[in-house]
């Protein structure tokens, strides 16, 4: 998949992943897919088969969106070679945040229904949006049209919901 929408154990329970479910159909069930961190796992809201790390899959997609994930080194090394990692958690120190390319501070509960809306209707809280995706001329798949396009999304969500912007990587802290 382009796309790999993954949860951890700060989702706290499978109707958190619930909502990871509801981001990869917002982004197309064809390019987007469902990760978990071995904690999730372990805790059963994910099923083994989703499981990314070093005791489970390795993926290498152009976006890997890590939600609740605290960035430990087994999970990271099953991610690690993607393009581009985007963390949502609401430890502002988690270790995902030095590997992420953008980040968002704050929980999920109040993160994600607001990204799954802008993927929708491409806007946010009343900002309108550039289109965050377009479709790859080579293998005529949607994809993310280039990072600054997440770059837009982030900060279209920024000034929408008041985050607060921290450098390198990009974050946006509630």
């Amino acid at each position: 998949a382009a796309v790999v929408v993954s949860g951890g154990r700060g989702l706290g329970a499978p109707e958190g992943f619930q909502q990871m479910e509801a981001l990869a159909a917002a982004i197309g069930t064809a390019k987007a897919a469902v990760g978990a961190s071995r904690a999730a796992v372990d805790l059963g809201c994910s099923p083994p088969s989703q499981q990314v790390g070093l005791t489970g899959k390795v993926v290498n997609p152009d976006l890997y969106i890590a939600v609740a994930i605290s960035g430990a080194s087994q999970h990271m090394a099953g991610c690690s070679g993607s393009k581009n990692i985007v963390a949502i958690n609401k430890d502002g120190d988690a270790n995902i945040f030095k590997t992420s390319r953008f980040g968002i501070v704050g929980d999920f509960k109040q993160v994600m229904p607001a990204l799954i809306e802008a993927l929708k209707t491409g806007r946010l809280g009343g900002v309108a949006l550039d289109t965050a995706f377009a479709v790859d001329g080579n293998s005529g798949s949607e994809v993310a049209r280039k990072p600054t396009a997440w770059y837009d999304l982030f900060r279209a969500f920024r000034l929408a919901d008041g985050l607060h912007l921290r450098a390198r990587p990009v974050v946006f802290r509630r």
